[in-house]
């Protein structure tokens, strides 16, 4: 069964958003990266993200449909820019000391670079997160994802409110032994809906339930299902825009 999926997983010329396909690379990944290496998750946060966190959010892109390929990973505290927008639209610092930074973060490509749809923070190491540290990262994600929704609507700001009312934004929150998917929106207007969307524990050793990894890989995929929700928002606005002020302006010249 392992050397089928190796062989889906490094085909030559295979579709990667095939469901067969995302299948075999995740689950390669998990044994070689975390099984077979016996990856020790509670060493550091770096090797907790490098092995266990960052693959979910790599695989859930890669995964994704050409159409939605629009989304880059920016992995190890990179600046998160719909901050730093926000910031200076609101004439406040947003120097190397003030700005946000998140562990990784999903970022569309150019020209709309400054548009964000998924963070993440980790909380320490597997399973060595304390309280104050889970809540003040839980909270900074919030502040942060809520900073990308505003950003977003800054950008489309002609654009329908029924739609963007459509759009979640995403903050991935690393914690002692399981990874939740939270999300904040704005169905109406002044009002701010934030929902844990989904939630999985992290496998770490073939002595594991095999029910952690098949909910592990279930949960990557929903990620997936979500950020593709959230790149056709953004895009077909930026579409229906685009084509609107062409349709008006275009012929001005």
């Amino acid at each position: 069964m392992l050397q089928k999926a190796r062989e889906l997983a490094l085909a030559s010329g295979s579709c990667r958003h095939s469901y067969i396909t995302f299948l075999s690379d995740i689950f390669v990944n998990v044994i070689r990266e975390i099984f077979i290496s016996k990856t020790k998750l509670d060493h550091s946060e770096a090797t907790f993200n490098e092995a266990a966190i960052w693959p979910v959010l790599k695989f859930a892109l890669y995964s994704m449909t050409r159409n939605n390929r629009e989304l880059k990973f920016y992995p190890g505290e990179d600046r998160l820019r719909s901050m730093s927008v926000q910031l200076e639209v609101n004439r406040l610092s947003a120097d190397n000391r003030s700005c946000y930074k998140a562990d990784a973060i999903l970022r569309c490509s150019e020209p709309h670079q400054e548009m964000e749809v998924l963070l993440l923070e980790t909380s320490n190491a597997y399973n060595s997160a304390d309280k104050p540290k889970i809540s003040f990262d839980f909270h900074k994600g919030l502040f942060g994802a809520l900073s990308m929704l505003k950003t977003i609507a800054d950008h489309h700001q002609y654009a329908d409110f029924k739609t963007m009312a459509k759009l979640r934004v995403y903050f991935v929150h690393a914690h002692t032994k399981h990874i939740r998917l939270w999300s904040i929106s704005c169905p109406s207007q002044g009002v701010f809906v934030v929902y844990r969307e989904d939630k999985c524990a992290i496998p770490t050793s073939f002595r594991d339930d095999q029910k952690i990894l098949l909910d592990y890989i279930r949960f990557t995929w929903a990620l997936k299902v979500s950020n593709a929700k959230a790149a056709s928002t953004i895009f077909i606005n930026t579409a229906v825009l685009v084509g609107s002020f062409g349709q008006h302006y275009g012929d001005a010249g």
